[in-house]
């Protein structure tokens, strides 16, 4: 019997993907989110390494707020 592995549908989402690192929402440049184990980079400078399960945001990143903020040019 062969097994096939469903493939995951990337989800876009309003906004871009919002990864969530160390309990902050942070926002990045990409409309879907990408496949597990790839290195994103975040408009507040850090990194973020995807993975399958997704933490809990208790706040979102004021800094990476500010960033999205301009370059849709709200300030």
């Amino acid at each position: 019997m062969i097994r096939f592995r469903r493939r995951r549908v990337p989800q876009v989402r309003h906004g871009g993907y919002r990864p969530v690192k160390q309990g902050a929402r942070h926002r990045t440049v990409l409309d879907a989110e990408p496949v597990v184990g790839v290195v994103v980079s975040l408009l507040c400078g850090g990194f973020y390494r995807v993975e399958r399960r997704r933490g809990l945001a208790i706040y979102d990143c004021h800094v990476c707020e500010e960033i999205a903020a301009e370059k849709a040019g709200w300030l």
